[in-house]
């Protein structure tokens, strides 16, 4: 059937077509007729709900750009986190025009997942968006990774953070530099 609708697509009544794939369980030939048809959303949800049989990461970052529906970045996002957390900052990659930062940011937080979206974050700061999430997040994690260099470049580069905080914290750290930085943001001010 596949190849079949590969190549007469365009001569089939793709609606009954839609309704004949879906009552068989075909998939992958729903996704593509969705495809054809210009249902972006409905075969990007096809695709999260039967990812053994329709999901291909190429077709779905394409796909993805081209819904309508913007809170499926989202569930998006959280299938990646559950079935191809490897794949996530590809998939963030693509997304990044379209997303709320914020929101992204908050949500990774909150499933306790921000380290796994390090070099998200860092394309997002370099970005010049000047994000006070994302500056606040990268900064977390340069922190707990002790990277005092990138740390002094991003205060340096990227003021919206809450500077008096981040010298809180810094100010009682271990390492000397931290506290040169929290020296640094107290001088600032």
């Amino acid at each position: 059937l596949r190849e079949h609708l590969e190549l007469f697509w365009s001569r089939v009544n793709i609606p009954k077509v839609l309704r004949a794939a879906e009552q068989a369980h075909l998939w992958a030939e729903l996704v593509f007729l969705y495809d054809r048809y210009e249902e972006y959303d409905n075969a990007v949800l096809t695709m999260m709900n039967h990812p053994t049989e329709a999901w291909r990461e190429n077709h779905f970052k394409d796909m993805i750009t081209k819904v309508a529906n913007l809170e499926l970045y989202y569930k998006a996002i959280q299938f990646y986190l559950s079935y191809k957390p490897l794949l996530l900052n590809d998939l963030l990659t693509v997304l990044i025009p379209r997303l709320d930062h914020t929101r992204t940011v908050s949500t990774f937080t909150k499933s306790n997942n921000i380290a796994f979206v390090k070099p998200y974050l860092c394309v997002v700061q370099q970005s010049a968006a000047n994000i006070k999430a994302v500056n606040e997040a990268l900064n977390t994690l340069l922190i707990e990774e002790e990277d005092y260099q990138a740390l002094r470049q991003s205060i340096e580069a990227h003021t919206n953070f809450d500077n008096i905080a981040l010298a809180q914290i810094l100010e009682k750290h271990e390492l000397t530099e931290f506290r040169r930085l929290s020296a640094l943001l107290y001088k600032g001010n």
